[in-house]
C-alpha cells in the first residue's frame, strides 16, 4: 500500500466516523423520545429529562452538515418538538415557537422522505399539532367565544385538510358570530361530502340563509334536504315552519298533510295545518285542524288559543260586516231580521270560542295571549266588570 492510498483511506475513515457520530445523535434522540413516551404519564419528572435529552440530540443532528438532509432527523425533530409544544400547552404565545418549529420540521421531513419510510411518524407529529389546535378551538367554542374560535378551527384545517368535523365547527362558529356568508360557504362545502350529520348541515345552512335575508334559498335548502332525508322530521318541520312564516301557506299545505299521514300522533302537523288555513282564511278547515291537534294532545295550550282566536275573529268579522252593511240606514223589517240573524251568528261564534279560551287560561295561567283572548270575548259581550278583572290579571303577570 502506498502513502497516497493510505491518506485516502484515512480520509474516508474519518468521514464515516463523523457521519456515524451524527447518526448516533438521531439514535439517541429516538431512544430518549421512546423513553419519554413510556414515562410521561407515570413519571413526568423522568419524562422531562428524557425529552430534554432528545431535544439536545436532535438539535445537533438537524444542524450538522452530515445529517442535515436526513429525513429521520427531521421526523424526530417534528415528533420531539410536537411533544414539547403539547407539554407546554399553557404557553399563550401566538404563534407558539415550538409549534412553528414543529411545522417547519414536518415540512422538511416530507420534502426529504422520498421513500415514505417516515410517513407514519411524520403524520403522528402532525396529529399532535392537530389535537392541540382542535382543543384550543373547542375550548373557545364551548366558552361561546365564536369570533375567536372560527379562525382557530380554520387553522385546524391546515393540519387536516377537508376534515368535516372541523369544517362543521368552523361553520357553526361563523353562524353563531352572525357571519352568515362565511357560515354558508362552509356548510355548502360540507354538502359535497359524506359527513355523518348532513341533516344538521342542511338545517343550519337554511337558518344561515334565512338570517342573511335569503328566505327563498333557505326554503330551497330545506326542501332539498328533506328530499334527500325523507325520514328527517327536523328538516321537513323546519321547511313547513319557514314556509308558513314567509307567506307560502298554499304551497305547503300538501306537505303538511303528507306528514300527518306519516306521523298521525304528531300534534304539530295538524297545528301547522291550522296555521296555514288560518292564513288562507279558511275558517272551517283551520278549526278542524286545530281540533285534530287537541285530539292528539288535550293539553296543547297553543292549539286552544289558536282555535279560539280563529272562531272569535270570525265572529268579530261577521259582526263588523253586519254593522257595515246596515249601519245608518232605516231598516225594513226584513233587513232588521237579517241584521239580527247575522249578529246571532257572531254571538254564537263568541260563545263557541269561550270554552277554548277558558281551557287555555286553565292550562297556562301565565299566558298573556290566552288572557287577552278571554278579554276580547268579554269586550264583545260588553261585560265591563269581567274586562276590568282580566286587565288586573294581565297587570299582575
Amino acid at each position: 500500500m502506498n502513502f497516497k492510498s493510505l491518506i485516502l483511506g484515512l480520509t474516508i475513515t474519518v468521514a464515516s466516523a463523523s457521519a456515524f457520530a451524527q447518526t448516533f445523535e438521531i439514535d439517541a434522540a429516538r431512544t430518549e423520545y421512546g423513553k419519554y413516551i413510556g414515562l410521561k404519564a407515570a413519571s413526568p419528572q423522568l419524562a422531562k429529562k428524557s425529552i430534554d435529552l432528545a431535544k439536545t440530540s436532535i438539535d445537533k443532528a438537524v444542524t450538522h452538515k452530515k445529517t442535515i438532509d436526513n429525513p429521520a432527523a427531521w421526523t424526530y425533530k417534528a415528533l420531539i418538538y410536537a411533544e414539547l409544544a403539547l407539554a407546554d400547552s399553557a404557553n399563550k404565545a401566538n404563534p407558539n415557537p415550538l409549534v412553528v418549529e414543529t411545522v417547519e420540521a414536518i415540512k422538511k421531513a416530507k420534502q426529504l422522505d422520498a421513500a415514505g419510510e417516515n410517513q407514519k411518524n411524520i403524520q403522528a407529529a402532525n396529529d399532535i399539532l392537530y389535537a392541540m389546535q382542535v382543543r384550543k378551538a373547542i375550548n373557545l367554542y364551548n366558552s361561546k367565544k365564536y369570533k375567536e374560535s372560527y379562525p382557530e378551527f380554520v387553522k385546524g384545517l391546515e393540519y387536516a385538510p377537508g376534515d368535516t368535523i372541523i369544517n362543521y365547527y368552523a361553520a357553526a362558529s361563523a353562524q353563531n358570530s352572525a357571519d352568515y356568508p362565511t357560515a354558508i360557504k362552509h356548510y355548502n362545502e360540507l354538502l359535497k361530502t359524506n359527513f355523518s350529520y348532513l341533516v344538521d348541515v342542511y338545517t343550519n345552512l337554511a337558518e344561515s340563509y334565512a338570517a342573511n335575508k335569503d328566505t327563498a334559498a333557505a326554503i330551497k335548502t330545506l326542501s332539498e334536504g328533506s328530499a334527500k332525508f325523507p325520514n328527517s322530521n327536523q328538516l321537513v318541520s323546519r321547511e313547513i315552519e319557514m314556509s308558513l312564516n314567509s307567506g307560502r301557506q298554499k304551497e305547503v299545505v300538501g306537505k303538511i298533510e303528507a306528514q300527518m299521514q306519516k306521523e298521525p300522533t304528531n300534534k304539530y302537523y295538524p297545528f301547522y295545518l291550522g296555521l296555514a288555513y288560518t292564513s288562507l282564511k279558511d275558517v272551517p278547515k283551520a278549526e278542524a285542524a286545530y281540533k285534530k291537534a287537541i285530539e292528539i294532545d288535550p293539553n296543547f295550550t297553543e292549539a286552544y288559543i289558536n282555535i279560539a282566536t280563529v272562531i272569535m275573529n270570525n265572529g268579530i268579522d261577521t259582526y263588523n260586516d253586519a254593522n257595515k252593511k246596515f249601519s245608518g240606514k232605516n231598516l225594513t223589517a226584513a233587513q232588521l231580521a237579517e241584521y239580527n240573524n247575522i249578529k246571532k251568528k257572531a254571538t254564537a261564534d263568541f260563545e263557541k270560542a269561550l270554552p277554548y279560551l277558558n281551557k287555555a287560561t286553565e292550562l297556562d295561567p301565565k299566558s298573556r295571549v290566552a288572557w287577552n283572548g278571554l278579554r276580547a270575548y268579554y269586550q264583545a259581550k260588553s261585560n265591563n266588570a269581567k274586562v276590568a278583572e282580566i286587565e288586573a290579571k294581565l297587570k299582575s303577570l
